[in-house]
Protein backbone atom coordinates (compact mmCIF):
# COMPACT_ATOMS: atom_id res chain seq x y z
CA UNK A 1 0.00 0.00 0.00
CA UNK A 2 1.46 3.51 -0.71
CA UNK A 3 2.18 6.20 1.82
CA UNK A 4 -0.36 8.70 2.20
CA UNK A 5 2.73 11.62 0.95
CA UNK A 6 3.01 9.13 -2.22
CA UNK A 7 -0.68 9.15 -2.82
CA UNK A 8 -0.23 12.98 -2.57
CA UNK A 9 2.62 13.48 -5.04
CA UNK A 10 0.67 11.18 -7.43
CA UNK A 11 -2.63 12.73 -6.67
CA UNK A 12 -0.74 16.48 -7.51
CA UNK A 13 0.77 14.77 -10.67
CA UNK A 14 -1.88 13.60 -12.05
CA UNK A 15 -4.43 16.80 -11.38
CA UNK A 16 -5.15 17.74 -15.31
CA UNK A 17 -6.47 20.45 -16.01
CA UNK A 18 -6.09 22.20 -13.32
CA UNK A 19 -9.26 22.62 -11.06
CA UNK A 20 -10.85 25.16 -8.83
CA UNK A 21 -11.15 22.44 -6.14
CA UNK A 22 -9.36 19.09 -6.32
CA UNK A 23 -11.19 16.98 -4.47
CA UNK A 24 -8.42 13.90 -5.55
CA UNK A 25 -5.45 16.30 -3.78
CA UNK A 26 -7.89 17.23 -0.39
CA UNK A 27 -9.01 13.49 0.30
CA UNK A 28 -4.95 12.24 -0.18
CA UNK A 29 -3.25 15.35 0.69
CA UNK A 30 -5.45 17.36 3.05
CA UNK A 31 -7.23 14.33 4.54
CA UNK A 32 -4.05 11.73 3.97
CA UNK A 33 -6.61 9.26 2.70
CA UNK A 34 -8.08 8.46 5.53
CA UNK A 35 -11.78 7.71 4.21
CA UNK A 36 -13.24 8.02 7.53
CA UNK A 37 -12.65 11.53 7.57
CA UNK A 38 -12.55 12.29 3.61
CA UNK A 39 -15.41 10.84 2.52
CA UNK A 40 -18.18 12.81 5.36
CA UNK A 41 -16.28 15.90 4.63
CA UNK A 42 -16.33 15.28 0.74
CA UNK A 43 -20.29 14.19 0.91
CA UNK A 44 -20.79 17.53 2.98
CA UNK A 45 -18.65 20.01 0.39
CA UNK A 46 -20.73 18.50 -1.78
CA UNK A 47 -24.15 18.92 -0.39
CA UNK A 48 -22.96 22.45 0.31
CA UNK A 49 -22.08 22.93 -3.62
CA UNK A 50 -25.74 22.16 -4.28
CA UNK A 51 -27.08 24.86 -1.47
CA UNK A 52 -25.01 27.23 -3.72
CA UNK A 53 -26.05 26.23 -7.34
CA UNK A 54 -29.84 26.07 -5.98
CA UNK A 55 -29.37 29.62 -4.34
CA UNK A 56 -27.53 31.24 -7.13
CA UNK A 57 -30.54 29.70 -9.18
CA UNK A 58 -32.89 31.14 -7.39
CA UNK A 59 -31.77 34.57 -7.52
CA UNK A 60 -30.53 34.62 -10.81
CA UNK A 61 -32.24 32.29 -12.89
CA UNK A 62 -35.71 32.60 -11.70
CA UNK A 63 -36.14 36.10 -12.33
CA UNK A 64 -34.86 36.01 -15.40
CA UNK A 65 -37.03 32.87 -16.07
CA UNK A 66 -40.14 34.62 -14.92
CA UNK A 67 -39.54 38.23 -16.67
CA UNK A 68 -39.26 36.01 -20.09
CA UNK A 69 -42.61 34.16 -19.50
CA UNK A 70 -44.28 37.11 -18.31
CA UNK A 71 -43.08 39.11 -21.54
CA UNK A 72 -43.79 35.90 -23.77
CA UNK A 73 -47.08 36.30 -22.38
CA UNK A 74 -46.87 32.83 -21.51
CA UNK A 75 -48.87 30.48 -18.82
CA UNK A 76 -46.85 29.48 -15.78
CA UNK A 77 -47.42 25.96 -16.72
CA UNK A 78 -46.33 26.51 -20.29
CA UNK A 79 -43.09 28.56 -19.67
CA UNK A 80 -42.16 25.72 -17.53
CA UNK A 81 -42.23 22.74 -20.24
CA UNK A 82 -40.81 25.32 -23.03
CA UNK A 83 -38.30 27.61 -21.28
CA UNK A 84 -36.86 25.11 -18.72
CA UNK A 85 -36.54 22.48 -21.26
CA UNK A 86 -34.85 24.74 -23.23
CA UNK A 87 -32.71 26.05 -20.20
CA UNK A 88 -32.05 22.44 -19.22
CA UNK A 89 -31.25 21.17 -23.01
CA UNK A 90 -29.03 23.85 -24.01
CA UNK A 91 -25.73 22.70 -22.61
CA UNK A 92 -26.28 18.86 -24.39
CA UNK A 93 -26.63 21.14 -27.54
CA UNK A 94 -23.81 23.51 -27.19
CA UNK A 95 -21.54 20.47 -26.16
CA UNK A 96 -23.00 18.46 -28.92
CA UNK A 97 -22.39 21.01 -31.49
CA UNK A 98 -18.86 21.88 -29.90
CA UNK A 99 -17.72 17.90 -30.39
CA UNK A 100 -19.12 17.94 -34.12
CA UNK A 101 -17.35 20.77 -35.62
CA UNK A 102 -13.87 22.65 -35.41
CA UNK A 103 -10.71 21.25 -36.86
CA UNK A 104 -10.54 18.65 -33.29
CA UNK A 105 -14.27 18.11 -33.35
CA UNK A 106 -14.90 14.38 -32.10
CA UNK A 107 -18.04 13.66 -33.81
CA UNK A 108 -18.92 9.90 -32.77
CA UNK A 109 -18.60 11.57 -28.66
CA UNK A 110 -21.20 14.96 -29.92
CA UNK A 111 -23.79 12.17 -30.99
CA UNK A 112 -23.13 9.90 -28.14
CA UNK A 113 -23.78 12.67 -25.86
CA UNK A 114 -26.71 13.03 -27.34
CA UNK A 115 -27.83 9.41 -27.33
CA UNK A 116 -27.20 9.12 -23.71
CA UNK A 117 -28.92 12.20 -23.09
CA UNK A 118 -32.16 11.05 -24.54
CA UNK A 119 -31.57 7.58 -23.13
CA UNK A 120 -31.09 9.05 -20.14
CA UNK A 121 -34.46 11.41 -19.73
CA UNK A 122 -37.00 8.78 -21.34
CA UNK A 123 -35.48 6.22 -18.80
CA UNK A 124 -35.24 7.55 -15.54
CA UNK A 125 -36.73 11.50 -15.63
CA UNK A 126 -39.88 10.34 -17.28
CA UNK A 127 -40.54 7.23 -14.79
CA UNK A 128 -40.08 9.06 -11.96
CA UNK A 129 -42.20 11.71 -13.08
CA UNK A 130 -44.64 8.60 -13.55
CA UNK A 131 -44.37 7.25 -10.43
CA UNK A 132 -44.60 10.27 -8.55
CA UNK A 133 -47.61 11.99 -10.48
CA UNK A 134 -49.17 8.50 -10.46
CA UNK A 135 -51.90 8.25 -11.10
CA UNK A 136 -52.81 10.01 -14.19
CA UNK A 137 -54.30 9.23 -17.35
CA UNK A 138 -52.09 9.09 -20.33
CA UNK A 139 -54.15 8.63 -24.19
CA UNK A 140 -52.63 5.23 -25.62
CA UNK A 141 -52.62 6.72 -29.27
CA UNK A 142 -50.56 9.49 -27.91
CA UNK A 143 -48.25 7.50 -26.04
CA UNK A 144 -47.62 5.10 -28.83
CA UNK A 145 -47.29 7.98 -31.62
CA UNK A 146 -44.67 9.47 -29.43
CA UNK A 147 -42.77 6.38 -28.38
CA UNK A 148 -42.72 5.50 -32.13
CA UNK A 149 -41.47 8.55 -33.44
CA UNK A 150 -39.04 9.01 -30.76
CA UNK A 151 -37.49 5.55 -31.45
CA UNK A 152 -37.22 5.61 -35.33
CA UNK A 153 -35.23 9.49 -34.24
CA UNK A 154 -33.00 7.57 -32.05
CA UNK A 155 -32.24 4.71 -33.98
CA UNK A 156 -31.33 7.08 -36.99
CA UNK A 157 -29.31 9.46 -34.87
CA UNK A 158 -28.00 5.51 -34.05
CA UNK A 159 -27.24 4.60 -37.59
CA UNK A 160 -25.19 8.08 -38.63
CA UNK A 161 -23.50 7.23 -35.21
CA UNK A 162 -22.46 3.71 -36.80
CA UNK A 163 -21.45 4.83 -39.80
CA UNK A 164 -19.30 7.67 -39.18
CA UNK A 165 -20.82 9.56 -41.90
CA UNK A 166 -23.55 11.80 -42.54
CA UNK A 167 -25.12 12.98 -46.10
CA UNK A 168 -27.66 16.23 -46.27
CA UNK A 169 -30.78 14.23 -46.81
CA UNK A 170 -29.81 12.97 -43.85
Amino acid sequence: MATPGATCAISSALARPPALLDYAAIHACLLRGDARRSLPLLALLLLLHFRLLAAAASARFTPAVSRLAARLRLSPSMAAVTLLALGNGAPDAFASAAALGGPRGMPRAGLAAVLSAGAFVSAFVVGAVALVAAPFAVPPPSFARDVFFYLLAASALFYVYLSAEIFLWQ
